[in-house]
């Protein structure tokens, strides 16, 4: 065959725009996000967010008085208070920066909640010290709705919902 002859089944590909698109799936009836509207975070899942928020928390502070006792810290009152703050310093970048990034704290990602909208850095850190002031209550003043919303809402500036699938920003 000569370089000039093209064999009959090179030309047969079709084009980019002749290409028809795929069909849309069907919508299955476990889908775990299924197309309706966003699903608004419930009371209860909300709480076992905050359990789980005031879980992470201890968990830095007891980490990080841990870190002192191997350090070698007689664990004086003074030394206790320093490495309690450490950790909760530590808690509360890791909840600021879930906040912003991932719009949720450890604990509501961890319980599937998350905002509807990204957060700023200033408003997360409002979220974030209220969420942390009510956490010895479970987090039950911020979970009060009057008006349609619930304070953590309003301090967020978005709604809560149950969809964090793609919550990066």
């Amino acid at each position: 065959m000569s370089p000039q002859q093209r064999s009959p089944e090179q030309l047969n590909v079709p084009l980019v725009w002749e290409v028809e698109p795929p069909p849309e799936p069907d919508a299955r009836d476990d889908d775990p996000f299924p197309p309706g509207g966003p699903v608004t975070a419930g009371f209860g899942q909300l709480l076992a967010a905050a359990v789980l928020d005031a879980g992470v928390v201890i968990l830095a502070v007891g980490g990080s008085w841990l870190a002192a006792a191997a350090r070698g810290a007689t664990l004086l009152p003074s030394q206790l208070l320093t490495a309690g703050i450490l950790g909760l310093e530590v808690a509360s970048v890791a909840a600021v920066t879930g906040l912003m990034g991932w719009r949720g704290t450890p604990g509501m990602l961890l319980a599937s909640a998350c905002f509807r909208e990204p957060i700023a850095l200033l408003r997360a850190a409002t979220v974030w010290a209220a969420w942390l002031a009510s956490l010895p209550l479970l987090g039950l003043p911020l979970l009060v709705a009057w008006g349609g919303r619930r304070v953590l809402e309003r301090l967020g500036g978005s709604p809560l919902t149950r969809r964090c699938r793609g919550a990066a920003a």
